[in-house]
């Protein structure tokens, strides 16, 4: 799976920051590691500075579901630089794979279904659950645009 990588010019410097579905956050400055921080929610702020220069990263997630992404490039002295946002896309990579996996979950949850007697209101959980797990599997690619 691939993770968006949202990348920024700052004074001749390559400002990148890259994102993980699973809270991963790193920022790179030249290539090299400048901050790397788990965090599971949906707006994050990094501070850094570049000659001398506090500048932020603003990273927020629009929306959880179609993993639309917005960063954002802030001076302190000058404001909002560059503001960068993308959405995820589904491939084709993994695609069949998702689908078998989809049906084997969806064919258990039709043999257990009867077999839980009072607990039967839990089948369209577990539905919703197999669909949840069969699309996790499936590659996304995140084509950054600049925002204006």
């Amino acid at each position: 799976m691939g993770n968006p990588v949202f990348t920024f010019e700052v004074d001749n410097h390559a400002v990148v920051f890259v994102s993980s579905p699973y809270g991963s956050e790193k920022l790179y400055i030249n290539g090299s590691l400048v901050i790397s921080k788990f965090s599971i929610r949906l707006n994050s702020k990094h501070r850094f500075h570049i000659n001398n220069q506090e500048y932020n990263i603003k990273f927020k997630v629009l929306n959880v579901f179609t993993g639309e992404l917005l960063c954002e490039l802030y001076s302190k002295s000058n404001g909002l630089i560059s503001s960068k946002y993308t959405k995820a896309k589904l491939t084709d990579k993994n695609k069949n794979t998702s689908i078998i996996l989809l049906i084997i979950l969806s064919a258990f949850v039709g043999y257990v279904a009867p077999r839980l007697g009072a607990w039967l209101w839990l089948t369209p959980l577990l539905f919703i659950l197999a669909v949840i797990i069969s699309m996790s599997i499936r590659e996304r690619v995140y084509e950054i645009e600049s925002k204006t």
